[in-house]
């Protein structure tokens, strides 16, 4: 398995990022793009799923806040979930 991971699907209307691993500097920068690409797309609600996740360092953190700011500047909704697929949760406003 690699450090890091990112799986990034569309449900609902909203940006799933389900990532594996490691998030540091670089796997925070490749949720953030991820994030920006889906913005430009039209996408404003987001839930990282971080079930696979073990770590993330302070630059990680750093990345995801940036990424939080953005989304709460434009209105849109964000969240956090160590839940896989087989669990049920609803993206909601």
């Amino acid at each position: 398995m690699a450090d890091f991971e990112l799986n990034v699907r569309q449900v609902e209307g909203a940006g799933v990022l389900d990532v594996e691993g490691y998030i540091n500097a670089v796997g925070g920068d490749e949720i953030a793009s991820a994030c920006y690409k889906l913005i430009d797309e039209g996408i404003l609600h987001f839930v990282v799923n971080l079930e696979k996740c073990k770590i993330v360092n302070s630059m990680g953190v750093s990345c995801l806040i940036e990424v939080i700011e953005k989304v709460k500047e434009l209105k849109g909704a964000r969240g956090f979930t160590d839940r896989g697929e087989s669990e049920e949760w609803r993206i909601s406003n």
